[in-house]
This record gives C-alpha cells, sequence and structure tokens, in this order.
C-alpha cells in the first residue's frame, strides 16, 4: 500500500455513515483503489478527501479549452475528474460539479438539480452525456438525447432520494446510448436502448443478468461489464462471451480488482488483476491497448472514450499509458489522488495537494441579544497537520483560534451592535506546503427584535377585485394591503344606501373580519348580492408589534340592476 489515508472516502464502492449510505457488497479482500483504501482510485471512482488535490490535464488532441482549470477552482480540491471529446468535467470536495472547455453536446450545461446536489460520483459517457450521484442515491443525467436510447431518460425509481434503509445509487457509469445505476446492495438497474430492430447494437444492452451483485460497472457503446461480489467479471450487450470470451483470468474467484472500458462498438474493455497486471479483451485489444508498467505492478486502471486508450497507476504512484498517449513529465514524482482519460485525445489527473473543500459554516440568528453563533470548521484536501479556526468580526479576527478538524468555536453577540459583520476563517497547515485558508459566508448582525408599537405604519389600501354589476351580481372581493411582514387582523365596514321594496332608500351597514398574513388579507363581503343601490366601503388595521394600526381610503361601488 502507499499511504494510509485515515479517513473514510465519499460514496462508491466503500462508503461513509456520514452521508447516510449503506456499504456495498465487498470483495474478498476489499476494493484494491478508489474511495475507503490508501490507494488512488480510476476515473469511475471518487478520491478520498485524503487523496483529492489539484487538476492536471493533457492529451494529444486539440486543446479547446478543456486542459485549463477556471481561475475559480485553482484553491479548491477536487475528488474526481472525468474527461470527454472536449470537455473536463470535475467534482469538487463540497460536492460540486463543475465543468470547462468546449461544451460539447452541452455538457457544461449543468442542470440546476445538480448545482443544488450533495454529488458523491461522476459520470461521463463515450461521447454526448454527463450525470451524477447524489448523496441522496438520485440519479440526473444532461447532454444530447437520441430516439434510438436516451441515457437522460433516468428511470423513475432513481430520480427521488432512496427511502430510510433503502438501497441507495452509489456509482453511475453511462455508454453511449446508456446507463447503468449500481446500488448499494448490488443491483444494477439499466435504461437507455435496448438494441436490435434494425440498429447496428446487439440485443439486450438493458437485459441486466438475474441475481447479479457487483461492486463496479464499466460500460462501453455496445456492451456493459460488471466486476461482482466474488471479483470475477460478467458482459452483456455486444460484448458478452458468445461474441469473444472474456480471458480465464477474469473467471477465477477473487483474482479481478478493478475494470475499465473504452467507449467503442465492441471494446477493449480491461481487468486489474490480484498480482497487479491488467489484461483486455474485444476489438483491438491486446499489448498495445494495455498500459506499458515497464515492470511495475498496477493498483488502478481507467479507459474511455476514442480512440482506444488506457491509463494506469502502479504501486509507486507513476502514470502509465497505453502506446496512444504520452504521461506530461511534469507529473513525474508527484502523488495521483485520481484520474481519467477520454482515449488518447483527453486526459486528467489529479494530484494530492492541501486545498479547501468544504467551507466553514455560522450557525444561529445573527441579531443582537439572540446570544450565540457556533462556527464549524472547514475541511481541507491531503490531510493536513493542524486546522484552527478563528472568528472575524468587520474583517479582523477576534478571541482565541479554536484548533481541531471537528472542533466548533462560539461567539457571544452581546458586545457587538446591529451592522456588524461576522465570518468564521479556518486555517490549514502541513509541513512543506503553503497555509491553506477558508472563509465562512459574511452574515450581518440584525438589531434587537422590538417590541410593542413600532414608529412604522403600515400602507393600507382597500382595492375591490369583484365588484357586483347587477342584483345577481355575486359578491365584492376587498384585498387589503398592509406593510411587508406585516399579521393581525383587519375590519372591513361597506356602508350603502339600497333600494329597498323598490323606491324606498335605506341605509345599511356590513362589518366583516379578517386576518392579515404578510401583509395581506382576503376578505368576502357576501351581503352586497343582490343589494342595489351606492356602497362606501373602507378598512381598519388593527396593527400589530411592529405595525400602528391604520385606515383605508374609501372606495365607492355600485350595484345595478
Amino acid at each position: 500500500m502507499r499511504r494510509s489515508s485515515g479517513r473514510a472516502a465519499i460514496a462508491a464502492v466503500t462508503l461513509t455513515v456520514g452521508l447516510g449510505l449503506a456499504a456495498a457488497p465487498a470483495i474478498a479482500d476489499g476494493p484494491t483503489s478508489g474511495p475507503g483504501t490508501d490507494v488512488p482510485g480510476p476515473m469511475a471512482l471518487p478520491a478520498s478527501l485524503a487523496l483529492a488535490g489539484s487538476y492536471v490535464g493533457w492529451g494529444s488532441g486539440t486543446d479547446l479549452g478543456q486542459w485549463s482549470l477556471p481561475a475559480e477552482l485553482e484553491d479548491v480540491a477536487l475528488l474526481e475528474v472525468a474527461t470527454a471529446e472536449s470537455v473536463t468535467l470535475a467534482l469538487t470536495g463540497d460536492g460540486r460539479v463543475a465543468a470547462w472547455g468546449q461544451n460539447a453536446a452541452g455538457l457544461e450545461d449543468i442542470p440546476a438539480e445538480v448545482a443544488s446536489m450533495d454529488v458523491v460520483d461522476l459520470a461521463v459517457g463515450s461521447v454526448n452525456n454527463a450525470g451524477v450521484v447524489g448523496a441522496d442515491g438520485r440519479v440526473v443525467v444532461w447532454g444530447r438525447s437520441a430516439s434510438y436510447g436516451d441515457p437522460t431518460d433516468v428511470p423513475q425509481e432513481l430520480t427521488r432520494p432512496a427511502a430510510p434503509g433503502e438501497p441507495r445509487v452509489v456509482q453511475l457509469a453511462l455508454g453511449y446510448y446508456n446507463g447503468f445505476a449500481l446500488k448499494s446492495d448490488g443491483t444494477v438497474v439499466a435504461w437507455g436502448n435496448q438494441g436490435g430492430d434494425g440498429f447496428e447494437i446487439a440485443d439486450g444492452l438493458t437485459q441486466v443478468p438475474n441475481g447479479l451483485e457487483a461492486t463496479q460497472i464499466a460500460a462501453g457503446q455496445y456492451f456493459v461489464h460488471a466486476l461482482t461480489t466474488d471479483g470475477t467479471v460478467i458482459g452483456w450487450g455486444s460484448a458478452t462471451n458468445s461474441t469473444f470470451p472474456l480471458p480465464p483470468a477474469t473467471q477465477v474467484s477473487g483474482n479481478v480488482k478493478a475494470i475499465a472500458s473504452n467507449g467503442t462498438s465492441a471494446g477493449p474493455a480491461y481487468a486489474l488483476l490480484a498480482d497487479g497486471s491488467t489484461v483486455s479483451w474485444g476489438s483491438a485489444s491486446g499489448p498495445q491497448s494495455l498500459p506499458d508498467m515497464a515492470g511495475t505492478k498496477a493498483v488502478a486502471i481507467t479507459a474511455a472514450g476514442l480512440p482506444v486508450g488506457a491509463l494506469a497507476l502502479d504501486e509507486d504512484g507513476a502514470l502509465h499509458a497505453s502506446a496512444f498517449l504520452q504521461i506530461p513529465a511534469s507529473l513525474a514524482g508527484q502523488p495521483i489522488g485520481q484520474f481519467g482519460i477520454y482515449g488518447s485525445s483527453n486526459a486528467a489527473a489529479i494530484v494530492t495537494r492541501m486545498l479547501r473543500a468544504k467551507l466553514p459554516t455560522v450557525v444561529g440568528t445573527a441579531q443582537v441579544g439572540s446570544g450565540l453563533l457556533t462556527g464549524t470548521p472547514g475541511t481541507f484536501s491531503a490531510e493536513p497537520d493542524d486546522v484552527t479556526s478563528q472568528w472575524l468580526v468587520n474583517g479582523q479576527a477576534v478571541g482565541t483560534p479554536v484548533a481541531g478538524e471537528s472542533t466548533s468555536g462560539s461567539l457571544p453577540l452581546a458586545d457587538y451592535p446591529a451592522g456588524t459583520t461576522i465570518a468564521y476563517r479556518s486555517t490549514a497547515t502541513k509541513a512543506g506546503e503553503e497555509p491553506v485558508t477558508a472563509t465562512s459566508a459574511v452574515t450581518t448582525v440584525a438589531p434587537a427584535p422590538t417590541t410593542g408599537t413600532s414608529k412604522t405604519t403600515p400602507v393600507v389600501g382597500v382595492k375591490v377585485t369583484k365588484a357586483p354589476t347587477t342584483r345577481k351580481a355575486g359578491k365584492a372581493t376587498v384585498t387589503v394591503q398592509g406593510g411587508v411582514a406585516a399579521t393581525g387582523s383587519v375590519t372591513v365596514t361597506a356602508t350603502g344606501k339600497i333600494l329597498k321594496k323598490g323606491k324606498k332608500k335605506k341605509t345599511k351597514t356590513i362589518t366583516v373580519t379578517g386576518a392579515v398574513a404578510n401583509g395581506t388579507a382576503n376578505v368576502t363581503i357576501k351581503k352586497i348580492k343582490g343589494a342595489k343601490g351606492k356602497w362606501t366601503v373602507t378598512a381598519s388595521y388593527a396593527g400589530d408589534a411592529t405595525h400602528n394600526a391604520a385606515s383605508s381610503p374609501p372606495v365607492k361601488i355600485k350595484v345595478k340592476r
């Protein structure tokens, strides 16, 4: 093993209790890479926060902006990178998704639902689609849809949060026209193109083998493979045993530690074996498709996209590529936390480095007289030696710094007037690296709540939204507008001189009381119905703890024959 991470990862194969996820079925010896281990993971699996860090991108194709990290992400820890034809996507340490490049197929147009999710896994299809898994088990896929198979048409069962105790999605794999979701109980849900019907795809892409219990899914264009709980490989679609036999080594119990696949029509697909060697099968498989390990043992492997290519990480932390891709010299000796590839045209790696992940937070009511605010420290990648947190009042540090990655601080508000700005800042330090700071959002202390009647007078008006025009014309509805957040009651009075028994006029008064909520009351004066004559309607607002009483100007309405 390269090093101990000292903490569990977020979700994919082995999951943290903190996210409320149940552990996926374990291989006999446990997974050898990815979350929950001390070894970096391939593109399909996010790294643990201990291995997260900064981004490096490269390739043999044309740089369309996908190899240059956006400036706003330069100080942000990344857990996972995924590459497409001209786009790079990344999962940040606080569960957000970012994308940059040419925006092919709209992959940079991240849905609003994704922006509000706590994302735990990120996937990119062979060309047209990207998708995520949320901490609550929801799946969202976006990009280009196709009439013959649409990965964006996620099954309804995967679009809602998992119920307590219910198996939830922990890994997402996307092919050309299909999606595959691995659940925490090892089952797989497939959707999209089913094959056949004259289309150049073998039947059965959505026909998951009965009784399958998997720990990883790897999808290609016309096929999909699963790593089973007993450490063997099974495939369906066009890449089944009937099309080309799976290597015997992939059928030995406990012998396969990870799988990967390219996006071509029939492979190749790859397996990382228990002895650190790799094998491939399918179209274009063979020595030329395998990473040149230079005599070392592999601990993680990934492959995706076109043309054919694969990346592997050895036990000493060095990346190796197949013949189609060169590794940048700048990565030599760098600690690799996670990596991804799109054939030979785009590749990316995360170099383990101390950066900010989740920002500190401030909890409590920032109001004069409310008592205490509580500050929760931020989190950082690469296991800092120390984390200390400090309150900032009007931008200046106050109080004694609080030490510890999980120790909260408190701030009494008694000495701070309304308008004071408050924030919480955490600083991480580690030998050999520059200190890293992360600061919470700024909150402003509000005035103490007022009691009794204030000097604020609500603007009260009466608007007749439906005035009767004939004796059979129903009712008059009066809407009373008060000040913002005004509550209490309003009294509406309608006084009219009406015709009684043909010619005699009679004065009549109708009083109705209604409740005011957030400044508005809807009051209906039903007894006006059928009363021919002239009416004067006024409203009186009783006021509340913060708003004075007030009355409206009169509104005149007529009831005609």
